[in-house]
């Protein structure tokens, strides 16, 4: 278990790689956690070319932050959400950066969980991502998710009595701008936005193949714009 203050950051810049593997095997994963639920403790900013994180039998729970100040320049600026919500995820991918997740669990964040930025690579094999505002926001990049789960967006395990009033806040599952993007053999649903959103901006390439789609307040598939 890696402990971490509230706010803080863990970069890796061009050329630096950090591989996350369970401890002695898939029954103790390695777990990235805030010393206090209540005090997220920031995320991963993976940018630059050559940059990865490969993480394998890894938990991330309560990260993120909460919305920054647009009058906060110096924050606000970082753009961490790309124009889409505000608040610091779990996972920034940054141009010509490169995240593979597998087996492993992204839950209960008070930001996004991942945002890849233009150029950046994903992939996602047998993961869980549950639980923050917005689970993934891409703009042309290049995303593969197989066997993996998405879902609760916003998450109601801090709500009473397990209750969640309806806000109109962008509580997409999934909001993606462009780029090629492929969802097979998964499931992508409790949003209260949409489950997918096509965004708007230049059209790309999505696939959506043998996937469940479901439980969300407004489209399951959202096609905007090109």
């Amino acid at each position: 278990i890696v402990l971490l203050k509230p706010g803080t950051n863990i970069y890796i810049n061009s050329g630096g790689k950090l591989r996350i593997k369970e401890c002695e095997g898939a029954s103790t994963p390695t777990i990235f956690m805030s010393e206090r639920e209540n005090t997220p403790w920031g995320g991963f900013i993976v940018h630059g070319i050559n940059s990865h994180l490969d993480a394998t039998h890894t938990i991330f729970l309560w990260s993120g932050g909460a919305n920054l100040n647009k009058h906060d320049k110096n924050n606000y600026e970082k753009n961490y959400g790309l124009g889409h919500r505000t608040e610091i995820p779990l996972l920034t991918i940054g141009s010509d950066a490169n995240v593979r997740l597998t087996h492993s669990q992204l839950i209960y964040g008070s930001g996004q969980a991942i945002v890849a930025a233009t150029g950046a690579k994903l992939y996602i094999n047998f993961t869980l991502v549950k639980g923050f505002t917005c689970g993934l926001q891409c703009n042309n990049a290049t995303i593969n998710i197989i066997n993996s789960v998405f879902t609760d967006y916003p998450t109601r395990e801090t709500r009473t009595n397990n209750i969640l009033n309806y806000e109109d806040s962008d509580h997409d599952a999934m909001y993606i701008v462009g780029g090629n993007v492929s969802i097979l053999k998964s499931a992508v649903g409790n949003a209260m936005d949409d489950c997918v959103d096509s965004g708007s901006g230049p059209g790309g390439i999505l696939n959506i193949k043998d996937t469940f789609v479901q439980s969300c307040y407004h489209e399951g598939i959202a096609l905007s714009d090109n």
